[in-house]
């Protein structure tokens, strides 16, 4: 069953020009303490507090704290919609255990979607026609417009972790996005059996051909550990 509670103190001066949203500008200062929420499946937020920042067309978010299924996170950023969008967010957590911020019932929930029973008559005959239509006939796919606008910067810092019954430790995320554009990703961590580090970057304009660069980099890993990494319950390699 779905709970909302907290505490909310605001001082707060909002500006939204009804021909140009996008100009919204605000100033003051909105501050959130004691933030509970319970969802459905399984995920518990306690303890949480955070205070917002906004100063005219920008907004900082400043000692975000909170507690997911008694996982201590901590997070801070900014964002600003004129004159370009612009997010930036940083979220750091001396230790997490995944198993319990994600539990195994909440993940089998997220099953296949149902198939969809084919059309019949009719219905099928026009849906199988515009199937074959023609790649000129066509629009080419490309970004949402807004994927198209924004920037964002993200980075990630764990000191220990859990993920599905295994430990890792000096998990670090970052990346930089510009417009349609990964301009570098980067994620390194230590599995316990080796140490990863895997650095990319991406042109998503055109997502029917996506040029793409990787380097990938992999440390002293025992090679009789890679499997059960990455399915607990297949083979392992001899030795």
């Amino acid at each position: 069953q779905h709970h909302l509670s907290g505490r909310l103190n605001t001082d707060l001066e909002l500006y939204i020009p009804k021909a140009e949203p996008l100009r919204t500008r605000a100033r003051g200062l909105l501050r959130v303490d004691a933030l509970g929420l319970r969802l459905a499946d399984s995920i518990d937020i306690e303890g949480g507090s955070a205070n917002l920042l906004f100063k005219g067309h920008r907004a900082l978010l400043q000692n975000l704290a909170l507690e997911v299924n008694e996982q201590v996170l901590f997070a801070s950023g900014s964002a600003q919609i004129h004159p370009e969008p612009v997010i930036q967010l940083h979220l750091s957590s001396p230790i997490v255990d995944f198993d319990r911020v994600f539990p195994a019932q909440a993940r089998q929930s997220h099953g296949r979607a149902p198939r969809v029973k084919p059309l019949e008559g009719e219905a099928g005959v026009a849906a199988a026609a515009a199937e074959t239509q023609t790649a000129t006939e066509l629009k080419p796919r490309q970004l949402p417009s807004l994927a198209r606008q924004v920037s964002v910067s993200l980075g990630a810092r764990l000191d220990e972790g859990r993920w599905q019954g295994r430990d890792f430790s000096d998990l670090v995320f970052a990346l930089e996005y510009r417009k349609g554009h990964i301009e570098h990703g980067e994620v390194a961590v230590d599995l316990g059996i080796g140490k990863v580090r895997a650095r990319a970057s991406a042109d998503l304009l055109d997502v029917d051909a996506i040029p793409f660069s990787l380097v990938l980099n992999v440390d002293r890993a025992a090679l009789d550990q890679i499997p059960p990494l990455l399915n607990k319950k297949g083979p392992t390699l001899a030795s």
